[in-house]
C-alpha cells in the first residue's frame, strides 16, 4: 500500500467539489438488484479522471450514513485521496434514483429522481463544503493540474480561485444559474465551461464568453453539441 501511495504521488492531481451522490440504478423490466455506485456530476468526473490516470481528491461534506459508506468503499477501491472528504452529522449524502427504460429497436431512455419510488420521500439533498472549511483547504492546497466544480457557492469559488492561482485548469459544469452574482464569479474564474442548453437556456447577460475561457461547450441533447474555443489570438465559434 505504501508503494502504491508513493506511485500515486507522481500522478497529475485533479481536485473537485460539487455533487457526489450514491446512484441507485435500475433497468425497467430487469429483476436484478439495483446497482449502487458513486455518481453525481463531480463524482463521475473525478472517478473518470482516476481511471484515466490522474490522482484525484474530492472535496465534499457527507453524512455518516450507509450511503456515504458505500461511496467511501468505492473511493478506496479506486485509491482516491479522501483527505478532504468530511463525514459527520452536519453533512448530507445525496441519493439519486435512476431508471433505464429499454426501447424496442431504439435508444434506451434514462430518467432520474430525488425521491424514493416506494414511499415518495425525498432523498437527502446536496450540502456544499462550508466556506470556512474551503478557506482552510485553500491555504494548504497542493497544486492541482485540474480543478472541477459543478455547484456555485462561496466555498467552491474560494477553492476554484486558489486552484487557478496555483496553475490549475479550472473546469465548471453548472446545472443551474442560481445566484447570478456568484454564477458570474464562477464563470469568470473558469477556463472550460460545459453546460446543457436545456438547463441553462437563460444564461445571465455578460457571461457569453468569459475572458479566461479557452473552451465553452453547450450540449443540445439528441442534437449533439456546439462549442466555442479560443487558442492564443484565434477564436473558433460554432
Amino acid at each position: 500500500m505504501k508503494a502504491k501511495t508513493r506511485e500515486a504521488e507522481h500522478l497529475p492531481l485533479a481536485m473537485g467539489t460539487g455533487l457526489i451522490s450514491l446512484d441507485v440504478v435500475v433497468t425497467e423490466g430487469d429483476p436484478s438488484e439495483p446497482l449502487l455506485m458513486t455518481g453525481g456530476t463531480c463524482g463521475n468526473v473525478l472517478l473518470a479522471l482516476r481511471y484515466l490516470g490522474f490522482r484525484v481528491a474530492p472535496i465534499c461534506r457527507l453524512e455518516d450514513d450507509e450511503a456515504a459508506g458505500l461511496i467511501q468503499d468505492e473511493f478506496r477501491e479506486w485509491d482516491v485521496d479522501t483527505t478532504y472528504v468530511s463525514v459527520g452529522d452536519d453533512g448530507s449524502t445525496p441519493v439519486i434514483f435512476q431508471t433505464i427504460r429499454p426501447r424496442h429497436g431504439g435508444v434506451p431512455t434514462h430518467t432520474f429522481s430525488w425521491r424514493c419510488p416506494a414511499c415518495g420521500k425525498r432523498f437527502p439533498a446536496y450540502k456544499p463544503a462550508l466556506a470556512s472549511t474551503a478557506e482552510v483547504i485553500a491555504a494548504a492546497m497542493p497544486p492541482p493540474r485540474v480543478f472541477f466544480f459543478d455547484r456555485v457557492n462561496r466555498g467552491s469559488l474560494v477553492l476554484a480561485a486558489k486552484a487557478s492561482e496555483l496553475g490549475a485548469l479550472v473546469v465548471f459544469e453548472p446545472s443551474s444559474v442560481g445566484d447570478h452574482g456568484l454564477f458570474k464569479e464562477a464563470w469568470a474564474l473558469s477556463h472550460v465551461v460545459k453546460y446543457s442548453h436545456e438547463r441553462l437556456a437563460d444564461l445571465p447577460d455578460a457571461v457569453e464568453f468569459g475572458t479566461n475561457q479557452l473552451l465553452q461547450v453547450e450540449t443540445l441533447g439528441a442534437d449533439g453539441l456546439r462549442y466555442r474555443a479560443k487558442f492564443g489570438k484565434r477564436a473558433t465559434s460554432p
